[in-house]
């Protein structure tokens, strides 16, 4: 119980991100994953990479309906 006030006590605003793994579910705030990501650049590179390629292809699919 005191670990679920903790997290709702210090609430920090921004966008809360959700992310699903085998091993659990971790949320983070979006200041704190681009904190994370910052630490690794080629990390950010990639995932930017794979971020513009899912939206074209979400495009792509819309405009072939």
């Amino acid at each position: 119980m005191e670990e679920q006030e903790q997290y709702q006590a210090g609430r920090p605003e921004g966008k809360l991100i959700e992310i699903h793994t085998t091993k659990g579910v971790f949320l983070l705030y979006e200041h704190e994953l681009i904190a994370l990501l910052t630490s690794k650049p080629e990390l950010w590179a990639q995932a930017c990479k794979r971020g513009k390629f899912a939206v074209r292809r979400k495009k792509e699919g819309a405009r072939r309906r």
